[in-house]
């Protein structure tokens, strides 16, 4: 799935679905305008999965537009919504005029530059855009986006996806009453997770943490699909379990990942904006990768797949809100997951299924520092040695921290005994969430 999606903004384009290559068609683009030069949107592509953005969810966006270096003076649109509408207008379905108090703007060749910033998801209150201190001849502004929040669903992207987009027409490139582009870049963080199984003559299907109401001593309701439980990170060097008193309890809130948050993109204009994140607000709830059939992409592991095996990936992903830079993520947001999943074993040879249940892994705080636009694909492979247990209400464990049942979605702590069929986490593949054809990296 490419990871960008294009905006046009300016003379009266024509929505149009995306090819595969995403062409346009260029006569639409260039078509003359019955209302001159009055600036007017068109979605033209919308590369969320190959289908144009309002089929994506994307159903609006602000925009704030100035002419000239001087904001005060020159505002052209101030934080105007544009809205997706079933019907056209101007040529376009993209429309903001028939919004209440914002009306019909056109091109003024007096000035010699005309600046635009837009984002999503559009609020009449959340989103500002201020001079930059250090302005100097050009425009340089600062954009805000308060409240922005994680987020669990591809359809949820219109109400919930942090995204930004400038551009910069110039009088001298006769691009004036013409259509320019808008590239939105990705301001959530996205999280995915992709398994293999190298355990000759099984098959490995995934299943819900806790499959059953009342399967789990403690446990009422069902656990859906794979779960990462937010965790204080390593104690002296160790990774969390509960040999040598080394386990933790759950840490407090604030020690866990983001959920609320500010986005600051100082410079928005500059080739590479400096990007914060302030008002964070901490959560202790479980990341949930739901199994649904919508949700994920297969839960059915390969036979005997092998150390070289290809990964499948889960449909179903989090859009997480990254803190400032790596530093950030020390302290009380030095929080790595513990990653909790049940799944069937499948013996080819006729013989009766096998369940696990809460197999664990922990993922160190160091391979979770996400960062502004990168998308981050987590490993594991299901192999034969480790932990899990058949008997979910069976205490395997001595000592007065034991739990009593192994079973535990909120239990960060992954045990030192007990092998038996684990998860075991490979890494994590780092990619640019914009551009998918960029070059990537592990983490291991």
């Amino acid at each position: 799935m490419n990871k960008l999606h294009l905006l046009i903004l300016g003379g009266l384009a024509t929505l149009a679905s995306c090819a595969s290559e995403d062409v346009i068609n260029s006569g639409d683009i260039n078509a003359p305008s019955s209302e001159g030069q009055a600036m007017s949107f068109g979605m033209l592509t919308g590369n969320m999965s190959r289908a144009p953005m309002e089929e994506a969810g994307h159903t609006d966006f602000g925009v704030f537009a100035y002419k000239g270096t001087n904001m005060a003076t020159g505002l052209v649109m101030k934080n105007y919504q544009v809205q997706y509408e079933s019907s056209e207008k101007y040529g376009s379905h993209w429309q903001y005029d028939q919004i209440s108090g914002q009306i019909l703007k056109y091109w003024d060749y007096s000035f010699d530059k005309h600046y635009f910033v837009a984002y999503t998801p559009y609020s009449a209150t959340d989103a500002s855009l201020t001079a930059n201190a250090s302005a100097t001849t050009e425009l340089k502004s600062d954009l805000k986006i308060a409240n922005a929040v994680s987020f669990w669903k591809m359809t949820d992207r219109d109400d919930n996806e942090a995204m930004y987009a400038t551009a910069t027409v110039t009088k001298v490139s006769g691009k004036y009453g013409q259509d320019v582009a808008l590239t939105f870049k990705h301001l959530n963080a996205k999280i995915q997770l992709a398994f293999r199984s190298n355990i000759p003559g099984y098959k490995v299907e995934l299943i819900n943490l806790v499959p059953e109401t009342g399967l789990v001593t403690g446990i009422s309701n069902i656990q859906y699909g794979v779960q990462l439980t937010p965790a204080t990170d390593e104690q002296k060097g160790k990774n969390i379990g509960w040999e040598q008193n080394q386990g933790e309890a759950q840490p407090a809130l604030s020690q866990l990942h983001a959920d609320k948050a500010t986005f600051n993109v100082a410079d928005v204009f500059a080739t590479t904006p400096n990007i914060t994140t302030t008002d964070v607000t901490g959560s202790s709830t479980n990341l949930v990768f739901n199994l649904g059939e919508t949700d994920a992409a297969v839960t059915e592991l390969a036979i005997n797949a092998g150390a070289s095996a290809e990964y499948t990936p889960l449909g179903s992903q989090y859009f997480a809100l990254p803190l400032t830079n790596a530093a950030a993520y020390t302290g009380t947001f030095a929080t790595g997951y513990t990653l909790h999943v049940s799944y069937v074993l499948k013996p080819t040879d006729g013989a009766a299924n096998t369940t696990v249940y809460d197999a664990r892994v922990f993922i160190p705080a160091t391979a979770c520092q996400w960062a502004y636009g990168k998308s981050y694909l987590y490993r594991f492979t299901i192999t034969t040695a480790s932990t899990g247990v058949t008997d979910p209400n069976k205490q395997i464990y001595n000592g007065s921290d034991t739990p009593s049942n192994y079973v535990d979605p909120t239990d960060p702590r992954v045990p030192n005994t007990k092998a038996l069929l684990p998860i075991v986490f490979d890494g994590v593949t780092v990619t640019e969430y914009e551009d998918p054809t960029n070059s990537d990296h592990d983490i291991n």
